[in-house]
């Protein structure tokens, strides 16, 4: 599964979806990151760049998940 192909894109959608969730929740960075099991500076890009464009993470960053 590449970075470009259209099930490693769906996967990284899945996983900041999740994240978003957890954050209306209000999970707190440090542990989605931890539920992520990726970096807390991932998540913190994620939350903040959707943030910024007011679109949420679900069009935000790349995120490395463990296989």
């Amino acid at each position: 599964m590449g970075v470009g192909c259209p099930r490693g894109r769906a996967r990284r959608r899945a996983v900041r979806l999740q994240a978003a969730g957890w954050f209306a929740d209000g999970v707190s960075v440090r542990e989605v990151a931890r539920r992520l099991r990726v970096t807390q500076t991932a998540v913190c890009g994620w939350r903040a760049g959707g943030e910024q464009a007011g679109r949420g993470v679900e069009g935000v960053g790349r995120v490395s998940v463990p296989a």
